[in-house]
């Protein structure tokens, strides 16, 4: 049981910042500095971006995508036409996974934040869902396989239209690997992103480049 169902359905991010900030569904309260909940502005966020955990700087300022590899996503999402002013920045998770950054996401961690995810997207209402990375995607297409390729599906989500990619903070970690790995990780984050980029011009969320 979720907290909404246990206490009522937020209708503004404040509501729900307030509602979320006491949470000890999973292990990570105990460690955590904060409760890490959407960013960007619901009046005018059409597109919903959706990564996996906050990090150590997310952790410590409670906003998304801050860090490094925030940086590198929000980056990739402007040089591909999309202005920050049409996103919306959150995560499958709340709060940092501390001791269990180097494994995978569970899947019954997620389960504790889905009525958060809920939540977000009913206040943002935004026309397009961008699921980045296995556990994104996984929350979105839950009949993925186990192992193997996530990018490239497409998915409606309670009405909502969505396209699951690679997570563009790929970037910041095969920087440290060579040129050869992130010059494939580049090429792959490029192809997602322009697929993303059509679907919104084709929903009229952004124009098409003169």
């Amino acid at each position: 049981m979720g907290l909404f169902d246990k206490h009522f359905e937020a209708s503004t991010m404040e509501e729900l910042k307030a509602e979320w900030d006491t949470c000890t569904q999973c292990p990570f309260h105990v460690q955590r500095k904060n409760v890490v909940v959407g960013d960007g502005n619901p009046a005018t966020a059409e597109v919903f971006a959706v990564g996996q955990t906050p990090g150590k700087d997310e952790d410590i300022e409670g906003i998304p995508f801050v860090g490094a590899g925030g940086i590198i996503t929000k980056r990739q999402f402007q040089i591909h036409g999309v202005p920050d002013e049409l996103m919306w920045w959150t995560n499958v998770l709340a709060c940092m996974p501390f001791n269990y950054l180097k494994g995978a996401v569970r899947k019954s961690w997620m389960e504790h934040c889905w009525d958060r995810l809920d939540g977000e997207l009913r206040i943002v209402k935004p026309k397009f869902i961008v699921a980045m990375g296995r556990p994104a995607a996984v929350r979105f297409v839950p009949n993925l396989p186990a192992k193997g390729e996530t990018r490239g599906k497409d998915f409606i989500y309670k009405g909502i239209p969505g396209r699951t990619i690679v997570h563009p903070a790929i970037l910041n970690r095969m920087q440290k690997k060579g040129p050869k790995d992130y010059a494939k990780a580049l090429a792959d984050v490029t192809d997602d992103m322009l697929t993303v980029k059509q679907r919104l011009i084709d929903l009229e969320i952004i124009k098409k480049d003169p």
